[in-house]
């Protein structure tokens, strides 16, 4: 595993200042696990060092070497961008729309309101939704708002269904 800082924090270094690399055992309890390319998921958090670590994204190379090895319920290939297959955990990306809304304290049928595709008003943008998930302070990465997409937009018309979306945001 290799560790980098991230690339704002360096001045014109490509890909980030390497910091570690090395072979990180796994709190399985026997204590002669690793980790291994089948345990790293993109969005989820590792403990490495006494510190918490989050995998933000992942090279194409990684993510098409992921999809060659995967379990079915591993991957969710995206139809949003053919030859790209994203590693995503939709309820993960749920989960932080719906705690930004929380936390800025508007409702589902608000952001449905204020995202409305122009021309249709039972469909909300998704280019809009991502405009104001960045204005509410959440940036989400390509495959946390790709994995958003997946869901709410199968037919790859950057329109969702407002009430779709209002439904999906709106469970507990």
């Amino acid at each position: 595993l290799s560790i980098f800082e991230p690339l704002d924090k360096n001045a014109g270094i490509v890909n980030g200042k390497f910091l570690n690399r090395m072979r990180v055992k796994l709190d399985d309890g026997d204590g002669e696990s690793y980790l291994k390319t089948k345990d790293l998921h993109v969005g989820q958090v590792y403990h490495i060092l006494g510190k918490h670590f989050l995998l933000y994204d992942s090279d194409d190379f990684t993510l098409h070497y992921k999809l060659g090895n995967k379990g079915p319920d591993q991957l969710v290939p995206l139809p949003m961008l053919p030859g790209y297959p994203m590693e995503v955990d939709v309820d993960r990306a749920i989960a932080e729309v719906k705690t930004c809304m929380r936390e800025v304290g508007v409702s589902p049928e608000e952001v449905a309101a204020q995202c409305e595709a122009p021309g249709t008003p039972d469909a909300i943008s998704l280019e809009e939704l991502r405009v104001s998930l960045m204005g509410w302070g959440l940036e989400p990465n390509e495959n946390t708002f790709l994995g958003l997409t997946s869901l709410l937009d199968p037919d790859m018309t950057y329109t969702a269904s407002k009430q779709q979306f209002i439904d999906v945001m709106s469970q507990p």
